[in-house]
C-alpha cells in the first residue's frame, strides 16, 4: 500500500514569539501619580508573558484624553505599525486606546492594513476574525463613546479641592 505524504506549509512566524507593543494612557496627570499607568503596564506585561509574547515596545500617553487622534505616542505607535515593528497591539482595556467609535475603527483599519493583531487585557474575548466578535467590538466602542459624552459636564460640576485632606 502506498501512501501520500501531505505537506503543510507552516507560517514561519507561527512558532516564533509574537512581537507585541503595549499602549497605555491616562487622561489626568493625577492618575499617573496614583499608579494607574503602572497598573496598566504590569497587567499588560503579565498578559504578554502568559501568552508567550515578546514585548518589543511601550507607548505611553500620560495626561492625554482618549478622544483626539493626535496623541504623541499613539502617532508613534501607528508609525511603528506601518514599519512592521510589532505583530500585536496590546492595551489594558479598549478605553485606553480610544473613547471614540470612529477613531477606534480608524485605528483598527490602520492596524489591519499591516496585519497587526489586537488584544486587550480586560477584554480578552476580542477576536476580530468572526462577524459576531466584530459586532461585540462595535458595541463596546459605542459604549465607550456613550460613557464619554457626559464626562465634561461631570468634571465641570465636581467640587474643587482647595487644600489636601488632613
Amino acid at each position: 500500500m502506498t501512501g501520500r505524504r501531505h505537506h503543510q506549509k507552516l507560517n514561519p512566524k507561527e512558532h516564533e514569539p509574537r512581537r507585541v507593543a503595549l499602549y497605555a494612557r491616562v487622561a489626568a496627570p493625577m492618575q499617573t501619580e496614583v499608579g494607574a499607568l503602572n497598573q496598566q503596564l504590569r497587567g499588560m506585561h503579565e498578559f504578554a508573558r502568559q501568552k508567550g509574547w515578546e514585548v518589543v515596545a511601550e507607548y505611553i500617553d500620560a495626561g492625554e484624553s482618549g478622544t483626539p487622534m493626535d496623541r504623541p505616542q499613539l502617532k508613534a505607535l501607528l508609525q511603528a505599525a506601518e514599519e512592521g515593528a510589532f505583530d500585536i497591539l496590546l492595551v489594558y482595556e479598549l478605553s485606553r486606546l480610544s473613547r471614540s467609535v470612529y477613531d477606534t475603527f480608524v485605528i483598527f483599519a490602520k492596524l489591519g492594513q499591516h496585519d497587526i493583531g489586537f488584544a486587550s487585557v480586560r477584554e480578552p474575548e476580542f477576536d476580530l476574525t468572526s462577524s459576531w466578535r466584530r459586532l461585540f467590538l462595535v458595541i463596546v466602542a459605542a459604549l465607550e463613546t456613550y460613557y464619554l459624552a457626559p464626562l465634561p459636564e461631570q468634571v465641570e460640576n465636581r467640587p474643587q479641592r482647595t487644600s489636601p485632606p488632613s
